[in-house]
């Protein structure tokens, strides 16, 4: 099995170089596959989705918020059978242009969606659509629809579904769905009120008829929440608050095992550098599962993958020279776990700056 990733250092300095990655399990080895050099791209911060749809190789698409020609991010392929690289898209060539896209892309029908944090008609972001050639506008960010995605979409049924920080009833972010072959029109299905929740930076997560997500501040101790939507927008709950002791700001996307739950969160905890938990799809049964310490890693940002009964996540600091670990959680079946430090790394977290959480 093979994971594949990108971050970034977000004190912008080019002559550190920017990563992508690749994380062979099986054989425990760490490969660095791409130096961007600002001209093809500079801070990645999405995941790559691997696919065959654009040149029929095998390729790892992707985004970087900087860099590129205008310097207002790109869109490029990585060919993994020939180490081929080519920037797709530049972004930003004028202002109702999409710029700066944090999340990754979504595959749907023969093209790529995805979201940026700026541009579109109202300058608040963009949903966007690249089939080849130049990116189209499916749907523009107006504040009152919501305004500054991070995340990515997921795709369920005929819809995609994404959040963004900002706007709304509130101004502490939506959750939103929009027909991506529609007319662009965006429906919010909730408006964060910071009581239940404020800036949601993570991608959506379905299961069943339900979406999941957490948000990096607001809830009754400002710590951030998880929640759960039906698909239809209905039924909103919050399933938990942090309380800074369980953990604070979560901001990766959550993982399912079973009708399991897991998470990290990027503070709090028992050494106050982030936690992993877990909890049932129905909100029970919360439970922490690892508080990070610094020596196993510290503030762990991005989301976890989970493959077989394996959790797999990394943190942007701590370990042996404080500059980050890849980690591995085995689940513990029934009462014993197992964290496991892969491989550290350079990992600088940008954190929403425009933007003050709480009250």
């Amino acid at each position: 099995m093979e994971f594949f990733a990108a971050r970034f250092d977000c004190r912008g300095r080019r002559q550190l170089g920017w990563y992508s990655f690749q994380y062979q399990r099986r054989w425990q080895r760490f490969q660095t596959l791409v130096h961007h050099d600002n001209y093809n791209g500079a801070q990645p911060y999405g995941p790559v989705i691997v696919t065959k749809e654009v040149t029929g190789r095998t390729d790892a698409l992707g985004m970087t918020l900087r860099g590129g020609y205008y310097d207002r991010g790109v869109m490029y392929r990585y060919c993994l059978e020939d180490g081929e690289f080519e920037t797709l898209y530049a972004f930003g060539a004028n202002a109702s242009e999409p710029r700066y896209p944090w999340g990754g892309l979504l595959q749907h029908d023969g093209a790529f969606y995805g979201l940026t944090e700026a541009g579109g008609a109202y300058g608040s972001g963009a949903l966007f659509r690249y089939a080849g050639g130049d990116v189209e506008v499916v749907a523009s960010f107006d504040g009152s629809n919501g305004a500054t995605p991070l995340g990515s979409l997921i795709r369920v049924g005929g819809y995609v579904y994404g959040t963004t920080a900002e706007g709304g009833d509130n101004e502490n972010g939506v959750i939103f769905r929009t027909d991506p072959e529609g007319n662009g029109e965006i429906k919010v299905l909730h408006s964060f009120n910071y009581e239940d929740g404020s800036a949601p930076q993570s991608t959506l997560l379905h299961s069943g008829s339900w979406l999941f997500g957490t948000t990096y501040g607001g809830g009754p101790n400002g710590f951030g929440t998880i929640f759960r939507i039906q698909e239809d927008g209905s039924n909103f709950q919050v399933i938990h608050s942090f309380n800074e002791t369980d953990g604070s700001f979560p901001q990766g996307q959550l993982a399912l095992i079973g009708s399991t739950l897991y998470g990290v969160a990027i503070n709090g905890g028992a050494y106050g550098k982030g936690t992993l938990f877990q909890i049932q799809t129905d909100g029970t049964g919360f439970q922490v599962l690892h508080s990070f310490s610094g020596t196993d890693g510290a503030y762990p940002a991005g989301g976890l993958v989970a493959s077989g009964n394996t959790l797999f996540g990394v943190t942007y600091r701590g370990g042996e020279n404080d500059l980050g670990t890849v980690f591995a959680y085995a689940i513990p079946e029934p009462s014993t776990a197992l964290l496991l430090l892969l491989a550290p790394m350079v990992w600088r977290l940008r954190i929403h700056r425009r933007r003050k959480f709480g009250r």
